[in-house]
């Protein structure tokens, strides 16, 4: 499943019809959000045991506290207005706007992120697809094809953002470079479950379209 494009998760994946799905997160970046949210707790943990009085403090009360993803976010939230949040943090935080749907959100903190990378650059193509998602899904498609692009520029074995790049092209009509993203993905992954039935789909329309004129010069 991890392989699976962000935006694709039917027979016949859309932008508009499916975009619940959330980023996935390079192993190395899953690290550093384990990490992370460790760090959140002990914060969050002694925020808490302030607030509670004696007589109140109870660990299921602070345990329900530590849960609480409202209070992770606001966290979050003081960390970047303190300036002090990472670049890690600001993925965090804007991977969860991209859950909530608040695409400007996401976008600005993906782009603050992106900023202040100092990682692998491995790493750092996972921001740059979901900063692509969040562009899609707010309906600036082109903005989001440059991310996907930049992603798999950094990361050439990354199988979602090439699935994702050819969800965008095919979008965009632009059906020969989508054929060519999803040949891509099949080059990694020959048994990919979402880029095989596009590849073959989208090689019958491209020549059933062969000889028509089109507005895009060949290359």
């Amino acid at each position: 499943m991890a392989d699976r494009a962000l935006l694709s998760l039917s027979p016949s994946p859309s932008f508009s019809s499916i975009s619940d799905r959330i980023p996935p997160f390079h192993p190395s970046i899953l690290s550093r959000s384990t990490i992370l949210k460790t760090r959140l707790r002990r914060t969050i943990r002694q925020i808490c045991q302030s607030e509670l009085t004696a007589e109140s403090r109870s660990l299921p009360r602070l345990k329900e506290s530590l849960e609480n993803p409202f209070i992770i976010k606001k966290i979050l939230k003081e960390q970047v207005r303190s300036g002090d949040a990472s670049a890690t943090e600001l993925f965090e935080l804007g991977a969860v706007m991209l859950r909530r749907k608040v695409y400007p959100a996401a976008t600005k903190y993906l782009l603050q992120a992106i900023e202040k990378w100092d990682g692998d650059d491995q790493d750092l193509a996972q921001v740059y697809n979901a900063l692509g998602v969040s562009y899609v899904r707010d309906g600036k498609l082109e903005k989001g094809i440059t991310q996907f692009e930049t992603a798999v520029k950094l990361q050439p074995g990354y199988v979602t953002a090439w699935n994702n790049l050819g969800d965008a092209y095919e979008k965009k009509k632009d059906l020969k470079s989508a054929l060519k993203a999803f040949e891509e993905v099949l080059l990694f992954d020959p048994n990919n479950k979402v880029a095989r039935p596009r590849r073959d789909t989208l090689k019958e329309r491209v020549t059933m379209y062969k000889g028509v004129p089109v507005k895009s010069k060949e290359r």
